[in-house]
């Protein structure tokens, strides 16, 4: 467990495994939601036989398929970068806490 003091008395206790634990839940989530997105769009379906109208849900489709691809994308960035800063704080315990 690591302990940060800001001089003034204050500070942050940090549980890697915490860290480690939010990582996974935030990849897993992260895999969720690809995963949903990945389940068919809407011009898999509908087809209102007005072009104007078609034309907007094909945008709005590429839309929210690029949207949910980059929400997953960055929740599977911030799960590593917490199983990596937890690694980091591990070693730091060790080496510092013999």
């Amino acid at each position: 467990m690591a302990v940060i003091a800001d001089g003034g008395g204050g500070g942050i206790t940090v549980a890697p495994s915490s860290l480690t634990q939010a990582g996974s839940a935030v990849k897993s989530a992260s895999t969720q939601v690809q995963e949903a997105g990945a389940s068919g769009g809407l011009n898999a379906c509908v087809s209102t036989g007005y072009p104007a109208l078609d034309g907007a849900l094909a945008d709005f489709d590429g839309r929210w398929t690029s949207n949910v691809s980059r929400s997953s994308s960055a929740g599977e960035d911030l799960g590593a970068a917490l199983s990596a800063a937890s690694a980091a704080y591990t070693q730091t315990d060790s080496c510092v806490i013999p």
